[in-house]
């Protein structure tokens, strides 16, 4: 009987769905399910547009009438760049700078240790691959759903590009069966790719129609237009993707594939095009300026009204409405239609009180019909900029921010909206003001969240150069309308200085013409600025240039590479302090750049590392000691009158100790808000001690020479780090060693290493951290021969740290060294969504949620245990979810990210789960039926209930108790979705409850 109901309720549905009628408006349907994958681009040719074979090898050479790709940091990014530019006929890269030359480039052998290749005709485009057309058999394609990355998939290698996270970049394809309803004729019907990264070819019904060269703006593909197109229940049309990721316009791990979501669109032939609704946010809140360019791409001629409505957020009381009469011709292209709306009662934007407003725009017939509507929040606000600084609302803001790179642990750059949201709210609670889009715009997701949390942006273009304005133009036509963004950069560092005039001015004019009521800037040295931006620069940088244009607003907008991790550099360096003080000139308009909030993939140093150390939280999103210099300067420390300082509850006096007592070397290390200080070591006060606010200080342990060793930690089979050799040629004699230095920690021997370094003894303190052998480098039969110990805890047991204000305690931190042996147990936590971090409580089943979840080893009492890695094993038990990836923060780990297994790295590892049931997104029937096949997400109709079921997910370890934990879900976007949650108050203590 179930059988048989659920097929009578197939057969309605089909129903339905066959006899759609589509309203003369937009639908917009989720098209990210149900991709054919194939890795690598055999048996196609190589990488670039045709295997790039007609090149011959210029290396060492000198060429003529060549000009600078700044972009291309590499040889052969610099050749593959060159290969895809028909009007490029001669490349050269020597010390990390790419020039191209055209057909009036000549070449002599010079000796000049550089790379450099050149053709005399160019080979057209290669237009048709095996994989393009409908009728290849793709069954045995790996069956996945995007957002995804795909260089994320591959496995760490020496060989491969260090900057770019050594890990091997390519080409791959990706291809998608789908239908269209017969209702649909004569619909304006596109394709919408938030972002494919690097370069797209897109084939429809296998016939190349578009390629897309820029890996960080979006594009369309219009699908109506195309013969081939079929329509019907038993259509079948096919979308095939060639994605060149073999090269990239950056020096830092930047992924590939359809790494953002794709919509299909349907509107009427007279509709909105694509971002072509500007709702001007700077605006005293009494009126605002409105436009919307309109097409038609019909066959006739249509008269139309264009409306616009401000409203409440959520479609509340209106605020002011205006309407404007327009007729189109199919041959006549789009025309923009301007208004201004006079305001009832509007609050201004800013950063302590993020109002938003809704703005609708509808186009209705001569009948009243309508034919597209778009609807869209913002906010209002008044900015202006000088010689002192940023306005907004005519207040004095000095920035306080982060720069930014888009990779995260066990999801690349495939990163969702709810893990967006956990990165804003802790921008914010450590009291930044701005969020700097380095060093490309980012997914339109993040923008929203950003709106919505009060944080001004800095939104940067990527690739620099003339031929490359057109980037400029979709960055700013896609954002103009949200009220954070107070400025557009034009470029980075060293791209920015080795162009000529004529691209300042191509820029300026690409931004100006779509939006004149923002400045223009850069982070380096260009023409046609209105705000000059300097990275790592000194004062005596900003002092030199306030002389010579003491009219020029000027910016710190890059800082503080300030290297740490939460297994060494627990101290708070002096350059935190050092770097930011520029920002603090009366001329400067604050540090918006710091580098970074959290750590990326890519710029390591060397190999064995694939991930950089310069976050203030590591890879998989845990605080580094480095965190709470931001949490008590910039929060605590920064008066709550002060209108560039967020509003973050909780924020009250600062006491910290940044010492782990499991590696404790014989002091410890802590940061206060105040200027007095108790430290408490095993309930001993150490006195009254007077520091400096906001900066580590430090003090040693008293304790006697210690009388016996008690190596209990095993520390054989693993590589541990920043050790120094010894002479001793015995494992034990190397054991006595470290056993007669009371500094030491940590012993290692290695008889392979005789034959290789003149030391096989290395001895180093407790606070060392060592790595399984998967992550070291180190070839696998040096590694396991490893042997060793490490004491692995502290002979102290607890630090107490008092921060005191007028002799009281007004804040305090305590820290407790883990037991000597175990048992050990795995600890777990939902850390997003969490309140905890300012993420909601519940994922909504929407087919893309994604939550974080960390697991941790503890003693009997709950403290962590850091020194030794544990394997760790997630599995989805039950419900709505699978593993998307795995991290732990280690900058040396070479563990498979898209997997489901990963180490511990200081005591915490992290899994990424996302949801596999869609019953929340729009039209979604439609998407059921456009959808020829599905992969993990499952998509339920409207007309039967969700599962509703909470995700159960299990966490083992060896040795340990498996542990579950229960992820919340929800079908109410309207209160639990990533942007419902930016818009109200967080109370975030994920930094406080932290304990690694």
């Amino acid at each position: 009987a179930e059988v048989h109901n659920m097929a009578m309720f197939a057969v309605v549905i089909t129903g339905i769905l066959l006899s759609f009628t589509p309203v003369n408006a937009r639908q917009t349907m989720v098209f990210d399910y149900g991709w054919r994958f194939h890795r690598y681009d055999v048996p196609d040719g190589g990488p670039g547009p045709n295997s790039c074979s007609e090149f011959k090898n210029l290396d060492e050479a000198t060429c003529t009438n060549q000009y600078p790709n700044p972009n291309r940091f590499s040889a052969h990014d610099c050749f593959i760049a060159c290969c895809w530019n028909p009007e490029c006929f001669t490349w050269s890269q020597a010390n990390r700078h790419c020039y191209h030359g055209g057909n009036n480039s000549t070449c002599s052998y010079a000796k000049n240790g550089g790379a450099g290749g050149g053709r005399t005709t160019v080979t057209p485009v290669r237009t048709m691959y095996e994989f393009a057309p409908s009728s290849y058999d793709d069954s045995a394609w790996r069956l996945l759903d995007v957002p995804h990355d795909f260089v994320l998939e591959g496995n760490f290698s020496a060989t491969a590009d260090n900057h770019h996270g050594s890990l091997p970049r390519n080409v791959s394809w990706y291809r998608k069966h789908f239908s269209l309803p017969t209702a649909m004729q004569g619909q304006h019907i596109v394709l919408n790719f938030e972002g494919v990264f690097h370069v797209a070819q897109i084939f429809i019904n296998g016939a190349m129609v578009q390629t897309h060269t820029a890996g960080y703006t979006g594009f369309q593909v219009r699908l109506d237009n195309i013969s081939s197109i079929q329509y019907g229940s038993n259509s079948n049309n096919v979308i095939a993707m060639r994605v060149d990721a073999s090269f990239g316009s950056g020096h830092w791990y930047e992924g590939g594939g359809i790494y953002r979501p794709v919509q299909l669109i349907t509107t009427n032939p007279v509709h909105i095009v694509a971002d072509g609704v500007f709702a001007n946010p700077e605006s005293d809140a009494t009126a605002v300026s409105i436009s919307a360019e309109v097409e038609n791409t019909g066959d006739h001629q249509e008269d139309f009204q264009v409306e616009f409505t401000v409203s409440e957020e959520n479609g509340g009381s209106t605020i002011g409405q205006s309407s404007v009469k327009g007729s189109l011709s199919p041959s006549s292209g789009s025309q923009v239609f301007p208004t201004k709306i006079m305001l009832s009662n509007a609050k201004k934007w800013s950063i302590k009180n993020p109002n938003l407003y809704q703005v609708s725009v509808v186009v209705k017939d001569g009948n009243g019909a309508i034919l597209d509507n778009v609807t869209f929040p913002i906010g209002f606000r008044q900015t202006h900029w000088n010689s002192s600084g940023f306005y907004l609302n005519n207040e004095l803001v000095k920035f306080r921010g982060f720069s930014h790179h888009n990779s995260m642990s066990g999801t690349g750059v495939a990163v969702a909206p709810r893990i967006y949201l956990f990165r804003a709210q802790t921008s914010k609670a450590v009291g930044a003001n701005v969020w700097r889009m380095s060093h490309n715009p980012y997914t339109p997701s993040l923008y929203d969240i950003l709106d919505r949390v009060g944080t001004v942006v800095w939104d940067e273009n990527r690739d620099y150069g003339f031929e490359y304005a057109f980037e400029m133009h979709e960055m700013v036509k896609r954002d103009r309308s949200h009220p954070g963004i107070i400025i557009w950069s034009f470029c980075n560092e060293y791209e920015c200085g080795s162009i000529g005039n004529i691209t300042g001015e191509a820029f300026r004019h690409a931004a100006k013409t779509l939006d004149p009521s923002r400045p223009v800037g850069a982070n380096g040295y260009t023409t046609n600025l209105d705000v000059q931006g300097a990275s790592h620069a000194g004062a005596q940088t900003f002092t030199k240039l306030h002389n010579e244009y003491p009219s020029l607003p000027l910016v710190l907008s890059e800082c503080c590479s300030c290297s740490s991790q939460r297994d060494s550099g627990r101290m708070l360096p002096d350059c935190i302090h050092e770097q930011n003080s520029p920002g603090l000139l009366p001329y400067v308009t604050g540090s918006l750049g710091v580098w970074t909030l959290f750590d990326y993939f890519g710029e390591p140093g060397t190999w064995p590392k694939v991930s950089c150390s310069f976050g203030q939280f590591d890879l998989a999103g845990n605080p580094k000691p480095h965190s709470w210099w931001y949490r008590t300067n910039w929060v605590t420390l920064t008066p709550e009158e002060d209108p560039g300082r967020p509003p973050v509850p909780g924020s009250g006096p600062v006491a910290r100790v940044l010492t782990l007592l499991e590696t404790a070397d014989g002091s410890i290390t802590g940061v206060s808000s105040t200027s007095t200080v108790e430290p408490l070591v095993d309930g001993t006060s150490y006195g009254i001690m007077n520091v400096t606010p906001g900066e580590s200080f430090s003090f040693k342990i008293k304790s006697s020479p210690r009388a016996s060793c008690n190596f209990t930690t095993n520390l054989s089979a693993v590589q541990c780090k920043d050790l120094t050799s010894h002479t001793a040629s015995t494992a034990t004699d190397c054991e006595k060693a470290c056993c007669d230095d009371d500094s030491c920690g940590i012993w290692q021997f290695n008889p392979k290493l005789e034959a290789q370094v003149p030391s096989m003894c290395w001895l180093g303190p407790a606070s060392s951290s060592c790595q399984p052998c998967s992550s070291s480098g180190e070839p696998p039969d040096v590694c396991m021969a490893w042997v060793g110990a490490g004491i692995g805890h502290s002979a102290v047991k607890q630090v107490t740290l008092n921060a005191m204000s007028s002799g009281k305690v007004v804040a305090t931190h305590t820290v407790k060294a883990p037991t000597p042996s175990g048992p050990y147990f795995l600890r777990g936590a939902v850390d997003v969504p969490s309140e905890s971090t300012g993420t909601g409580t519940a994922l909504v089943l929407d087919g893309h949620d994604c939550a974080l979840i960390g697991a941790s080893v503890v003693d009997a009492n709950g403290v962590v245990v850091t020194m030794q890695p544990v394997n760790v094993t997630f599995s989805v038990q039950s419900g709505p979810g699978r593993i998307l990836g795995v991290g732990n923060g280690d900058p040396y780990s070479h563990e498979y990210a898209p997997g489901s297994t990963c180490n511990t790295f200081v005591g915490f590892v992290r899994a990424v789960i996302r949801v596999t049931e869609d019953c929340t997104s729009e039209n979604r029937e439609l998407t059921s039926m456009i959808d020829k096949e599905h992969s993990d997400v499952k998509v339920a109709s409207s007309f039967a209930p969700c599962s509703g079921e909470d995700i159960i997910v299990k966490m083992e370890a060896s040795g340990m108790q498996p542990l579950m934990v229960t992820i919340k879900t929800s079908t109410d976007i309207a209160m639990d979705g990533p942007l419902a949650v930016a818009t109200r108050a967080a109370n975030y203590t994920f930094m406080e409850e932290f304990d690694g």
